[in-house]
C-alpha cells in the first residue's frame, strides 16, 4: 500500500466515492474545501495499491487553544473511509496502515489530539473501529429516516402533536425547493444573510457559503425555503450523495419566528421528507442526538431541544461512532477535569 498526499487531487476522491454506495456526502470536493477554510495544514491522503484507491483520509491540522489537533474546526473529522468492497481482512490491514500513518503525521506536526468520527452506514454492518487504535470512545446517536417506507407509514411515524402543526403550516406558508435545475445565487444569498440574522453574527466567511452554492449546482445539495407573503422566513439546507440525505442546517428570521402564530419548522421538514422520498432518495439523516452530558461532550439546552424536535419526525437511532486520541496525556487530564464540572 502507498500513501499519496492529497495536494488538491480531488479527482481521486471523486472516483472513489462514485464507486461506493455509501453515505459519503462529507467527502465531496466542496465540503472538504469548506473544512479546509479553517485548517492550518492539509494532510489529507489517499491509499493506493496497484493503481486502485483503497481508501481516502481527510486529515486537517487545526488550532484549538494554541494546540495542534486533527479536527474539523474543533469538531470531529469524518475520516477515514476504506472501501466496503474489500474483503474484511484486507479492510483491517488498510485501517492498520492508515492509523499508523495518522500517528506518524501527528508526531511530525506536533499534534496533541485527534478527533475522528465514522459516518453511519445503514446498509452495512460496522463497529467502532477507533477503539482498536487507542481512541477513547465518545460515540453518540444520530436519527435516520428510512425513506423507502410508504408515505402513509412516514406520516404515522410523526409525533402526534406535529400533524396538526404541519397541516397548519402547509396552509399558511409557501414553499420553494431549489436544486441544480433552478439554482439561483440571489436566493442562496438570502440563506446566507438569514443565517447571520439567526446567529446574530457572521459565523462563517462568505467564501464558505459560496462553496455550498457550488455543491448545490453540482447536484449535491438542496435548499428548501419557507415564504410568507413573498418574504423568505426560513431556509433549510440539505446535503446529499449516493441517495443519502443529511439535514445540514436551518436559518430562520428570528423576528418573524418570535411573532408568528404558526410554527415554521414542522412543515418544512415534512416537505423535505416528501420531496426526497419522491425523488428516490433512500435515507434522510436528521442529525446528532443529544440527551445529556457525556465525558468530553456537554450539550447546551438548545442542542437537546433541537434533538427532541428532530426525533418527532420518526426514524430510528443509529450509532455515530466517534473517538478521541490524546498524544499528550497532560491535555487528557485537563479535559477530564473540565468535563467533571458538567457531569
Amino acid at each position: 500500500m502507498d500513501i499519496i498526499l492529497q495536494h488538491n487531487q480531488y479527482k481521486e476522491w471523486g472516483r472513489f466515492i462514485s464507486s461506493e454506495n455509501l453515505n459519503l456526502w462529507p467527502y465531496t470536493r466542496e465540503f472538504q474545501c469548506q473544512c479546509g477554510l479553517i485548517k492550518i495544514k492539509d494532510l489529507s491522503f489517499v491509499v493506493i495499491e496497484n493503481k486502485h484507491i483503497l481508501a481516502i483520509c481527510p486529515l486537517y491540522v487545526t488550532k484549538e487553544d494554541e494546540y495542534n489537533q486533527f479536527s474539523d474546526d474543533g469538531g470531529y473529522l469524518r475520516s477515514p473511509i476504506v472501501s466496503f468492497t474489500l474483503p474484511e481482512r484486507k479492510r483491517e490491514k488498510a485501517y492498520d496502515f492508515i492509523f499508523k500513518t495518522i500517528d506518524e503525521l501527528a508526531f511530525r506536526y506536533n499534534v496533541v489530539k485527534s478527533l475522528i468520527m465514522f459516518d453511519p452506514q445503514p446498509d452495512y454492518s460496522y463497529h467502532n473501529l477507533f477503539l482498536k487504535y487507542d481512541y477513547i470512545n465518545t460515540s453518540l446517536l444520530t436519527q435516520i429516516i428510512n425513506l423507502s417506507k410508504p408515505k402513509e407509514d412516514l406520516w404515522m411515524d410523526l409525533r402526534k402533536s406535529y400533524k396538526a402543526l404541519i397541516n397548519k403550516g402547509l396552509k399558511t406558508y409557501d414553499y420553494h425547493i431549489m436544486t441544480r435545475d433552478n439554482a439561483d445565487y440571489e436566493i442562496h444569498e438570502k440563506y446566507r444573510l438569514t443565517h447571520f440574522m439567526a446567529a446574530g453574527r457572521a459565523t462563517r466567511p462568505k467564501e464558505n457559503f459560496d462553496l455550498q452554492f457550488e455543491q448545490l449546482k453540482a447536484g449535491q445539495a438542496t435548499l428548501i425555503s419557507v415564504l410568507f407573503e413573498g418574504k423568505y422566513v426560513q431556509l433549510n439546507y440539505f446535503n446529499h450523495y449516493n441517495n443519502y440525505v443529511h439535514y445540514a442546517s436551518a436559518a430562520d428570521d428570528p423576528e418573524f419566528s418570535s411573532t408568528c402564530m404558526v410554527p415554521i419548522g414542522h412543515a418544512i421538514i415534512w416537505q423535505a421528507i416528501k420531496y426526497f422520498k419522491e425523488n428516490n432518495y433512500k435515507y434522510l439523516e436528521l442529525g446528532t442526538q443529544y440527551f445529556g452530558n457525556q465525558l468530553f461532550e456537554y450539550p447546551s439546552e438548545k442542542k437537546k431541544m433541537i434533538s427532541y424536535f428532530k426525533r418527532g419526525f420518526g426514524g430510528s437511532p443509529y450509532p455515530l461512532y466517534r473517538g478521541i486520541k490524546y498524544y499528550d496525556k497532560s491535555l487528557l487530564k485537563y479535559d477530564i477535569l473540565k468535563s467533571i464540572d458538567y457531569l
